[in-house]
């Protein structure tokens, strides 16, 4: 499992591979929705005298029009840290004085030193947080502005804008004696352009996934993350997945294989291993749905079903009375409700293995009520707190070295993960 290929991958800020849904008795999960990264709203004020119109990421945000009186308006978008969005400005002083300015509900410059009126929020938005492409193709901090007369006649064009506030003599918040060559009651058009971001990311540390274990951890950030913030709140959630991570990383249920005679499982639940418990010989891996090795028991010693789902628990571990109470006291549900919909998510175009998943019993039962993803990860953490303690088991540095070998790669791994789990920031090797 852990020679396969290790190419290098970026988790995007938009995430392109997986959809976690909830249905009304059960858990489903469903392939090759795009689900949207965590974002932040901000909050826009556009002041104008007398048009203003402001698009962000295609979407419109607000538009001011008043030919008689300068006003303002706002809006708000949800914005993802580290990720650009298009955005553009439309401005017109179509009759007496001139004046705009583009503020947020975000730290910013100030004071304000010119046209007063930016909406409701007093920060004006830094150049540093606008870039356009300048004549070389390169980008360049500020927005672009292009001047037109009333009639639609291009008469200049500006490159690196910002902070966006005008009026009479102050011009990008400073006094230049003029808005780019405009008076105070000039009548022009400009269309301001470029791009935006709310704040970065920070740089992101380097770890190297392959697809299987990019895809596993869009899985959690989209399904699994938000039932654990529910439940625990968002800092414990986010706790949890990282270390949760870490382990199914490590231990290469994130990137396993389909069983080698029935392909018919989604793959982020697919992971099941037998323990061997036989000097020199390696667990049996990549169990087909039903495989029980050997016998439908769960208890050692013996050749039993050991680790199973996205998070790698342990059967053996844990009763059925601990399941049971956590399933029906904290994750309020029944027993055949996460069995249910465990089956859904995991068997595609196979009634049959679907219904045996449901009706099954014993061992086999147990580890698929501990293959819900958050039940896993409930009991998983559990297991892996000594790891995180200060005398460590020799059973955390086992498994993949690429994740796994001492503490200094655990700490590591687990920080990248927190981070791309609490802001969406790439996790990425360059």
């Amino acid at each position: 499992m852990n020679s396969r290929v290790r190419r290098p991958v970026i988790l995007s800020d938009v995430y392109r591979g997986l959809k976690f849904s909830i249905l009304a008795l059960a858990v489903a999960f469903s392939l090759a929705i795009p689900i949207p990264a965590v974002a932040t709203v901000v909050n826009f004020g556009l002041g104008a005298d007398d048009y203003g119109s402001l698009t962000i990421d295609g979407k419109p945000i607000c538009t001011y029009d008043n030919i008689s009186a300068a006003g303002g308006c706002g809006g708000s978008i949800d914005m993802a840290p580290g990720v650009w969005y298009d955005i553009s400005i439309d401005y017109k002083n179509r009759n007496g004085s001139d004046g705009m300015a583009l503020t947020w509900d975000q730290p910013g410059d100030q004071p304000n030193g010119g046209y007063g009126f930016g909406g409701s929020f007093p920060s004006l938005i830094p150049k540093a947080k606008f870039r356009t492409v300048d004549r070389s193709g390169a980008y360049v901090g500020g927005l672009r502005g292009d001047y037109y007369d009333l009639s639609g006649n291009l008469q200049s064009t500006v490159i690196g804008e910002g902070p966006i506030n005008a009026i009479n003599n102050i011009y990008n918040n400073q006094n230049t004696g003029s808005w780019n060559g405009y008076g105070y009651f000039s009548l022009f058009e400009e269309r301001l352009s470029g791009q935006i971001q709310f704040a970065e990311c920070p740089s992101p540390l380097k770890i190297t996934l392959t697809q299987d274990e990019t895809d596993s951890l869009q899985f959690v950030a989209a399904g699994v993350l938000p039932e654990l913030g529910t439940l625990f709140g968002q800092d414990e959630a986010i706790r949890i997945s990282a270390q949760d991570s870490w382990w199914g990383l490590k231990e290469g249920s994130f990137d396993s294989e389909q069983c080698k005679t029935l392909r018919l499982m989604n793959k982020p639940l697919s992971f099941s291993e037998c323990a061997v418990l036989l000097p020199k010989k390696r667990p049996q891996s990549n169990l087909c749905p039903l495989e029980e090795c050997g016998r439908n028991q769960c208890d050692l010693p013996g050749q039993v079903l050991w680790q199973v789902g996205l998070g790698a628990v342990q059967v053996t571990q844990w009763t059925e009375d601990n399941i049971k109470n956590f399933i029906e006291g904290i994750l309020k549900r029944t027993e055949d409700e996460v069995l249910t919909g465990v089956a859904d998510a995991a068997i595609k175009n196979d009634p049959s293995t679907h219904d045996a998943i449901v009706g099954s019993t014993g061992c086999l039962r147990k580890s698929w009520l501990m293959r819900h993803p958050v039940v896993g990860f409930y009991f998983v953490n559990k297991d892996v707190q000594p790891c995180f303690g200060i005398t460590r088991p020799k059973w955390c540095d086992d498994g993949n070295r690429t994740f796994g070998g001492n503490e200094d790669t655990m700490n590591k791994t687990v920080t990248v993960l927190e981070a791309f789990f609490r802001d969406r920031c790439p996790v990425s090797n360059h």
